[in-house]
């Protein structure tokens, strides 16, 4: 992922392997298949950004003008978000930095480690 994509292009592509993940992994589709969840990415100056968590997969997030309510929520930097994705920075290491805010209940954190790891 390069420098010039835009944060729209690496969210599809992280909600489109996510997704796929789940297709090919039953155990995985299997714990989440009956969570229902609302999505909010805060990357900062990008905007915000909301999907949701139905039926086992993730809709696309899209940008949204305003502040929305969410069941996980989480805040960043674009630089910060690019070098999470590209694994070039640890979500340990980010969170425990203040680098990146979070805000869901524990048992969403596997969520959002599926999401944005191992890819």
């Amino acid at each position: 992922m390069g420098v010039e994509t835009s944060i729209e292009e690496i969210l599809k592509d992280l909600v489109e392997k996510f997704n796929k993940k789940v297709d090919e992994d039953k155990d995985l589709y299997e714990r989440i298949k009956d969570l229902n969840r609302r999505i909010k990415l805060k990357i900062q100056p990008e905007g915000i950004f909301y999907g949701e968590l139905k039926d086992g997969k993730i809709t696309e997030l899209k940008k949204v003008s305003e502040d929305v309510e969410a069941d996980i929520s989480v805040e960043t930097s674009r630089d910060v978000f690019l070098q999470l994705i590209s694994q070039q920075l640890s979500p340990f290491i980010a969170y425990v930095n203040g680098l990146v805010r979070i805000k869901a209940p524990l048992k969403d954190l596997l969520l959002l480690k599926n999401l944005f790891g191992s890819f």
